[in-house]
């Protein structure tokens, strides 16, 4: 999808509908990667949480995926970091970009490689095709509410 608005909109009218592009796996995956990474660097030190919210039902559960997904790889890029690295005092100061920000993730890698995503959405609708069965923990209310108050109880410190 081209970057220039005017582009966009005109290659969106002819190919395919802001909805779909949204729900577009690939377009789901690359903005889940960004967003985690966005979030460990940006929120996850202060033990913030964060919620998302897409353009369907479809989305949301593709964007749990996606974010999992992202959680693991970047989990284990910090995994990889060389030790030497990682034990050295002055390894920081000579460290790529990418290695500052895992060795920033260090301290808190025990609890992302903890954190879940949740998903909570509605049941479909009365005429609409029926939901996955995979779906269920995600518009039942009972976990509803149960992903509700986990997520306002926090990362803790």
């Amino acid at each position: 999808v081209p970057a220039d608005p005017k582009d966009r909109d005109r290659v969106l009218r002819k190919f395919a509908r802001k909805k779909e592009v949204l729900e577009a796996p690939s377009v789901i995956a690359c903005k889940a990667e960004h967003m985690l990474d966005h979030w460990t660097r940006t929120a996850l030190p202060d033990r913030f949480g964060a919620q998302v919210v897409t353009v369907s039902r479809k989305a949301a559960v593709r964007y749990r995926t996606a974010l999992l997904e992202a959680r693991d790889r970047l989990v284990a890029r910090a995994d990889r970091l060389d030790l030497d690295l990682v034990h050295d005092p002055s390894g920081y100061d000579t460290a790529t970009p990418d290695e500052r920000e895992l060795l920033d993730l260090l301290p808190h890698l025990p609890l992302l490689r903890s954190i879940d995503a949740a998903v909570v959405i509605s049941q479909a609708s009365s005429g609409q095709p029926r939901d996955p069965d995979d779906w269920k923990t995600w518009t039942a209310k009972s976990w509803q509410d149960a992903h509700v108050d986990r997520f306002k109880r926090g990362l803790g410190d």
